[in-house]
């Protein structure tokens, strides 16, 4: 007689703690009866933990749940962290923040991959940026994660997640309540990035970008939502720079503000294309919705309304930048002194049709200046 027991442990399962198959997860990661592939399960509990994985080491480990098995990393140091073609895929856990390290990271030239499913990661402390999570030259991919505990007091920059010369995959990820100094909840430099259904609000900087900071690369940000994002200069939720060319489909864009240029966004020296895109009640000093410095902007099938500038409106186009606007809908957008939605300056072009232009408002000229 054959008996098949749903969800029996197999030989490449093994379980941690006291009288288990291994007392802690590093006498397992380094154990050689611990084959590549297998699975490492942790008990629910406060776990002081140091993972170091190394060489080309593939392991999955999965916690009881992010609410019941919590990671903190041995002396204030990272909880988690990877080298040297490590492969790791990490569920089911809440990762506190570390006081002298990023919570989880690789060092620059890795070549790791890290997933991490259905986890809390709160942010730790390192002044290069990617509290949270640390990545340079490998494989990132985020699912079911949230981030909304950052380190205290607030840290310059990419307070959780800095990815450089990675490929990125984000999918329903939530970034919310990080405060920098310098700039962003996230950072992506150099990476080929896509974000599906990724909601970053009421995150703070006093730099630029409180929500994501999109350095040269390859990104696509899809269904997703920035909302309540505040900077204390430009780009209340998102900025691009340095020759990013960024993709940006059926996304939101509701009630950021900067103190400055582009509540929304502040695209610079960028590609970035905008297709059946939202943004609602973005404030900031000019280009409430976008501003575009040198960049490229294509928008397709985008709503701009309720936004509200001090000058040059919900959109402005600067410094050579190039727009066309195909099938956008500017309504109720409103100035105090000039231009209520689309302020195109001197040195760069638009292109606009099959567009609407409905109740727009400013002291002088209330919807296009050229």
């Amino acid at each position: 007689m054959l008996w098949i027991f749903a969800g029996l442990a197999s030989a490449q399962t093994f379980t941690i703690g006291p009288g288990l198959s291994y007392d802690t997860v590093e006498e397992a990661i380094a154990s050689s009866s611990v084959p590549d592939g297998a699975t490492l399960v942790l008990p629910a509990g406060d776990l002081e933990v140091a993972i170091v994985m190394d060489g080309a080491r593939r392991l999955v480990i999965q916690g009881a749940g992010s609410t019941l098995t919590t990671l903190h990393g041995t002396g204030g140091g990272a909880a988690v962290a990877l080298d040297g073609n490590a492969d790791l895929t990490l569920t089911d856990v809440h990762v506190l923040g570390s006081e002298n390290d990023a919570s989880i990271r690789t060092p620059p030239d890795a070549n790791v991959s890290l997933t991490i499913e259905d986890a809390i990661v709160d942010g730790g402390n390192i002044a290069t940026g990617g509290g949270a999570v640390l990545i340079s030259d490998g494989d990132l991919v985020l699912r079911r994660v949230t981030f909304d505990t950052p380190f205290v007091p607030a840290v310059p920059q990419a307070v959780y997640v800095k990815a450089v010369g990675s490929v990125v995959l984000m999918e329903d990820v939530e970034f919310s309540g990080a405060a920098s100094t310098e700039y962003a909840a996230v950072s992506l430099y150099e990476a080929v990035s896509t974000l599906r259904r990724v909601d970053f609000h009421d995150n703070t900087t006093e730099g630029v970008a409180a929500a994501l900071i999109i350095t040269d690369g390859e990104t696509t940000v899809e269904d997703s939502t920035f909302s309540g994002n505040t900077s204390a200069t430009s780009a209340g939720a998102v900025r691009t720079e340095l020759n990013a060319r960024v993709t940006f489909i059926d996304t939101t864009f509701d009630g950021n503000t900067a103190a400055n240029l582009g509540g929304g966004m502040y695209a610079s020296s960028s590609s970035v294309s905008l297709e059946g895109c939202t943004f609602t009640g973005n404030v900031a000093v000019a280009g409430a919705a976008v501003l575009s410095n040198a960049t490229t902007l294509d928008v397709l099938e985008t709503s701009f309304s309720g936004n509200v500038a001090q000058n040059q409106g919900a959109v402005a186009l600067l410094a050579t930048s190039v727009g066309t606007f195909d099938h956008v809908d500017f309504e109720q957008n409103a100035s105090d002194i000039s231009v209520g939605a689309l302020h195109v300056e001197t040195d760069s072009e638009a292109v606009v049709t099959s567009s609407r232009f409905i109740g727009n408002t400013a002291a002088f000229v209330s919807a296009v200046a050229v």
